[in-house]
């Protein structure tokens, strides 16, 4: 009873690193990913929702697909990498509203989220979930064929709406520029994303943006994604057909990516690892910094990495806290300061001294932390129960158990909401 009861502890913890994650009511965590003016919406298990975020007072649904086994998505110029159980499949999402398969790479991923949540009810943890083949299920795939006015047939289209902040569309990507905290450059700007994601050529904007809870992420040409143990890449040179190029296994425990100044900080169980991709071919190790076994996703901005680790559960240590470490020595980072007045926190978004910093039940905490030894909090959402965030220019889109949300960010300590779909 006792090796038992171990067992289903680690396979909880494993369940949680594929990027599986509950909340403390045992409810999955939604993800969310920026492509242009669409939002994908991923619920793990169920189904992936895109949605026009081009009027941001009147989002619109435009198109679902239903991948069994999916957790995590990624998007470069007009196709979207899934992952389905171990494969990973690849869509067409020039039109969301007819979202259409093309390829699938199979048995990429070590161990599925999925696999194991089926073993954890009952079932055997060796069948194989999903069949099917180019990323449908064993019944093909369940597309909603939304009416929709939207113009899809130019990815880099500019109609699709005229909703602005302040007079400012928070979506606008007319500014190749707009840098991104994490950007290939490593410098930020007033109007960037404190995200995952990447310049493109030129200052070409060809891949999306994924928040701090992500498993995939995309620089340049190369598609990276981690399992629960290893950091894997693929060449996106012929995008509708990725070829795998590597596995790098990097700890047991492994959950969220993140990039910034031409390195991947991979959040982890025990610790945050860093590895250098300047190559874009072969990831190389850098350094690492360990903490006590709690989850924890990391972002970065500037010379700051952020971590929030939420005890608890399978989480392991009970404390929750946000860690503040000075990564400017990559192979040598420090913690600068920890921050205990969170109590469940899950993701988090940095830009210019601010946090903001999904707490979970505990609602979603806007902390000025301009100086880490005197950190305040500015402003709290009450009244969701936020679980990751994307900080778009002057737009927070944040995924909560009560449907996702969006706010304008342009004083972050003021926020003020523009809509809400459940």
């Amino acid at each position: 009873m006792m090796k038992r009861s171990t067992m289903l502890l680690l396979l909880g913890c494993t369940l949680l690193t594929f990027g599986y994650t509950r909340d403390h009511t045992g409810t999955l965590v939604s993800k969310i990913y920026l492509h242009h003016t669409t939002l994908i919406r991923t619920t793990p298990g169920v189904d992936i929702r895109f949605y026009d975020l081009s009027i941001p007072s009147n989002v619109r649904e435009v198109g679902t697909i239903n991948i069994e086994g999916n957790s995590d998505v990624a998007t470069y110029n007009t196709f979207m990498y899934a992952d389905q159980g171990n494969d990973l499949v690849v869509y067409d999402i020039s039109n969301p509203a007819q979202a259409r398969p093309l390829d699938t790479i199979p048995d990429i991923f070590f161990r599925s989220g999925a696999e194991i949540a089926n073993w954890l009810n009952g079932d055997d943890l060796n069948a194989n979930q999903f069949g099917g083949a180019n990323g449908c299920g064993s019944e093909g795939c369940d597309i909603n064929n939304e009416s929709s006015d939207l113009d899809f047939s130019d990815p880099w289209s500019t109609t699709w709406g005229t909703g602005t902040i302040n007079g400012y569309h928070p979506l606008n990507y007319s500014n190749g520029s707009i840098g991104m905290t994490n950007a290939a450059t490593g410098s930020s700007s007033s109007r960037s994303t404190s995200s995952n994601s990447n310049s493109g050529l030129n200052g070409q904007r060809r891949e999306g943006t994924g928040g701090s809870l992500a498993r995939f992420i995309i620089v340049g040409k190369r598609l990276y994604c981690i399992d629960n143990r290893n950091l894997i890449v693929f060449d996106l040179s012929n995008a509708a057909e990725p070829d795998f190029l590597k596995r790098t296994e990097v700890s047991q425990d492994i959950e969220t990516i993140f990039y910034a100044k031409h390195h991947l900080f991979i959040g982890g169980q025990q610790g945050v690892y860093i590895y250098d991709v300047e190559d874009n071919i072969d990831p190389q190790y850098r350094g690492e910094f360990e903490h006590a076994e709690r989850c924890d996703p990391v972002v970065v901005d500037g010379d700051r990495a952020y971590v929030t680790l939420r005890g608890g559960s399978p989480c392991g240590q009970w404390r929750s806290q946000m860690d503040i470490l000075d990564v400017s020595d990559v192979r040598n980072p420090r913690l600068l300061k920890t921050y205990e007045n969170v109590n469940s926190p899950y993701g988090l978004a940095v830009r210019d001294g601010i946090a903001i910093v999904c707490d979970g039940e505990f609602g979603m905490r806007i902390l000025n932390v301009e100086d880490e030894k005197r950190i305040r909090e500015c402003d709290r959402i009450r009244e969701i129960t936020p679980f990751d965030v994307i900080w778009h220019n002057d737009m927070l889109i944040v995924t909560a158990k009560e449907g996702f949300f969006l706010y304008d960010a342009s004083d972050p300590c003021n926020l003020k909401k523009y809509s809400q779909l459940f």
